[in-house]
């Protein structure tokens, strides 16, 4: 447990620190992730440490056998992420090719409820995929 304190501190400071260095600079540059603000990468630094904090204490500190069945796939997936990187940046070429990029465009305008739906699939599909993909032993390397 001690060592699980030891990994956990510099995110839990760092989210601190991370917010409270958002909102002081929130009044001089405001918050734009378009013009790549101070304080918008604060918050976002910030939020990434939580996140990570999170799935940490989750993953590693509480582990049980019932965590570990949720957390397996994301662990195979997690060992090759260049190969997850890559099949999302052709998931829009692949749209085209099957002709479903408009559908796929357009349900996100819907409302805010569809996007987070067409943005959560997405994501499990990627890892799914990435995750077969590393069952049948196919590794990227540089």
């Amino acid at each position: 447990m001690e060592s699980a304190l030891f990994a956990a501190a510099p995110a839990a400071i760092g989210r601190g620190g991370g917010a409270v260095g958002a909102l002081l600079l929130n009044a001089l540059y405001g918050g734009s992730k378009n013009n790549a603000t101070p304080s918008f990468c604060l918050w976002t630094t910030s939020i990434t440490a939580a996140l990570w904090l999170g799935l940490y204490s989750f993953a590693d500190v509480w582990a049980s056998e019932r965590t570990k069945r949720i957390v397996g796939p994301l662990a195979l997936a997690g060992g090759n992420v260049l190969l997850a990187y890559l099949l999302s940046e052709m998931w829009h070429p692949f749209l085209d090719v099957v002709q479903l990029r408009r559908f796929y465009d357009q349900f996100a305008e819907l409302n805010l409820a569809c996007a987070l739906i067409r943005a959560a699939s997405c994501s499990i599909a990627v890892v799914a995929l990435t995750t077969l993909i590393n069952r049948l032993g196919l590794r990227l390397k540089l």
